[in-house]
């Protein structure tokens, strides 16, 4: 189904109605929070994890990546970021989210006693993030100085995700847009007779490629387990942001979903 919003001149809708952080439908995570370094103590991924279960849809600071709702308008986005506090006897974090236009809007202090670094900021991280509401976005909201037509195309599938999605997303990325046609090829792995290249990225990701190398198929963020990923399949679709588990060990790859009975389901690659 194909709905025509029509953008009136002069018409501008923003987010300064926003309250909340659960007005967001988007949260961006960068690769390195201000106050840490590259994934110190896996809390990039913990915030992933921890927001994820509050249904916001999980996107990384390179903007090629995002979905096209995110790309047309960047104020459906926060940007999520993190800093040590100063404190003597506890561990401190200050998460705070910023807005299109970089102002901060929302900040949110998590404190705990854990005296253990890594396990002592995760429990500050999680203690901050429990203030925050489960995301309940409703109506997309557009930031334009000019009369523009846009085409949303919206379907309706009842399929779970699977081998059927990898089918579906491997011809639909734009291979400029994702520039990846240069991307290293760091593994070689066969799904029912299709090929697919694994291409390591920075921080423990990878992502994977179809057979002709010119479309993402699925993005891997590693997880605060070691050979444990979170599974993003379709980058740049409206889709993206439905995680799945994956497992990498240096050489078997895996994923798994739900079926409709909630029982798992693991999708095995075979190494080249």
């Amino acid at each position: 189904m194909k709905t025509t919003l029509a953008l009136l001149l002069g018409f501008i809708l923003t987010f300064g109605q926003a309250q909340e952080v659960s007005d967001y439908k988007y949260i961006s995570i960068p690769s390195n929070f201000s106050g840490f370094s590259a994934n110190q103590y896996q809390l990039n991924n913990y915030l992933r994890l921890l927001l994820t279960q509050k249904d916001y849809k999980i996107l990384s600071d390179a903007k090629k990546f995002w979905p096209e709702e995110a790309k047309l308008n960047p104020c459906l986005v926060l940007a999520a970021d993190l800093d040590q506090v100063s404190s003597t006897f506890s561990n401190k974090v200050l998460l705070s989210f910023t807005d299109c236009n970089d102002t901060v809007l929302y900040k949110f202090e998590g404190e705990s006693k854990v005296k253990e670094f890594e396990e002592g900021y995760k429990d500050a991280l999680n203690n901050a993030v429990a203030s925050i509401k489960k995301q309940q976005a409703q109506i997309p909201t557009y930031r334009e100085e000019e009369t523009k037509e846009v085409v949303i195309k919206t379907e309706t599938k009842t399929e779970h995700p699977g081998t059927e999605l990898f089918k579906k997303y491997s011809n639909k990325l734009d291979a400029n847009d994702l520039e990846i046609n240069n991307m290293p090829v760091n593994g070689v792995y066969i799904l029912e007779g299709k090929t697919y290249f694994k291409s390591n990225l920075q921080n423990g990701e990878f992502v994977l490629l179809n057979e002709d190398k010119k479309h993402m198929v699925a993005h891997f963020y590693p997880s605060s387990k070691k050979g444990v990923y979170h599974v993003y399949l379709g980058n740049s679709m409206k889709n993206s942001g439905n995680s799945l588990i994956g497992y990498f060990d240096g050489n078997k790859l895996s994923y798994e979903y739900l079926s409709a009975d909630k029982s798992p389901i693991v999708i095995e690659f075979t190494q080249k």
